[in-house]
């Protein structure tokens, strides 16, 4: 019988760390010294237009001074904000709960749940001698995918999200989470252990792929993220959700249903509160793409604008409605014809 582990205080680095890389499903490398500084001309950042401005900022879950050394124009919209709200608490980061919740029951490990092949891939990625024993592999499978991921790329500052939230706590503002811990853990209840290992199997097949092709995917993600470029970002997440990927079962849960979650909570705030400036601090991957939180606040009648204004800015809106627009007329084209053959009588068959 396997006896159960005390998480280490390395291990309860890893794992707040890597509930932020699940909260955005983003992730980036540790600053590496030779590497040239990415600009970051075009922040994720949309101001929320009412009674007062309030903002929403993408960012990107880990320490990296290329992501971390933010826009002014996000300098000022925080320090503009009466409150600040990141997706969880971040206080509520590391607990005994989600400890427990990361890692697998009795005292298992993957080799408990796993193929020996996979097993065997996990030790490799992670520099695990066969045999030694690792406080990571005792956690969850979906817990490892993401681990695989960081491998290599921990820095030792704080992520995006947590030095807004200190920033924020120094200077007196409120702040709070837009979920909580057991709504995050609740992503990956329904995978069970199969889907799991599944999700840990596809993500090292995506990252062997990446570096057959002499390329990193986390440092690809980064350079995305500090361009500022949607389409570019969201090519990074099509890669995980391919078909039948466990990634695409998720991809509901991670980030459709969160977004709702999260766009209805801050509609009411704004309502409640409208004379408050309110700065809510996401990952990127929950203001692009299709229902996103700009678009969900949008249809609930805010006015959303990119900032700053650029004709960079612009002219990406402008290709996206116009693809909108372009959709929305193929579905009028195709309700027309099919109004027309409803509309026509059959003809009458003979005798």
């Amino acid at each position: 019988m396997h006896r159960h582990r005390s998480p280490t205080r390395s291990t309860c680095r890893v794992v707040a760390t890597l509930m932020l890389l699940l909260l955005g499903a983003a992730a980036a490398p540790a600053q590496d010294a030779s590497a040239a500084p990415l600009a970051n001309p075009r922040p994720f950042l949309w101001r929320i237009d009412g009674a007062v401005p309030s903002y929403l900022f993408g960012t990107i879950h880990l320490p990296d001074d290329r992501a971390t050394d933010v826009h002014p124009e996000v300098e000022r919209a925080l320090a503009a904000s009466d409150a600040v709200f990141t997706e969880l608490a971040m206080d509520q980061m590391v607990s005994p709960q989600l400890l427990a919740a990361m890692q697998l029951p009795d005292g298992q490990t993957l080799a408990d749940v796993a193929p020996a092949a996979l097993v065997e891939r996990v030790r490799r990625r992670l520099g695990v001698r066969d045999g030694a024993p690792s406080p990571l592999l005792s956690m969850r499978p979906w817990v490892l995918s993401m681990q695989v991921m960081l491998q290599g790329r921990m820095g030792t500052g704080d992520a995006l999200d947590m030095q807004i939230w200190k920033d924020a706590k120094s200077a007196g503002k409120d702040t709070g989470g837009l979920e909580t811990v057991a709504e995050q853990l609740a992503v990956f209840q329904d995978l069970g252990l199969d889907g799991e290992v599944g999700l840990l199997t596809v993500t090292l097949d995506v990252l062997d792929d990446f570096e057959r092709r002499g390329q990193d995917l986390c440092s690809e993600m980064l350079g995305a993220y500090c361009s500022g470029d949607t389409a570019r970002l969201l090519a990074f997440f099509e890669l995980m959700n391919g078909e039948g990927s466990p990634w695409q079962a998720l991809s509901r849960t991670l980030l459709t249903d969160r977004n709702l979650r999260m766009a209805e909570r801050i509609d009411r705030m704004l309502h409640d509160a409208p004379q408050r400036r309110f700065a809510f601090a996401v990952g990127a991957g929950h203001l692009v793409g299709a229902t996103s939180i700009v678009d969900l606040l949008r249809a609930r009648g805010y006015t959303v604008t990119r900032v700053p204004e650029s004709l960079a800015n612009v002219d990406e809106e402008l290709e996206l409605l116009q693809r909108e627009v372009e959709q929305r007329q193929a579905r009028i084209r195709a309700l027309q014809e099919r109004r027309r053959e409803l509309a026509t009588p059959a003809p009458r068959k003979a005798g």
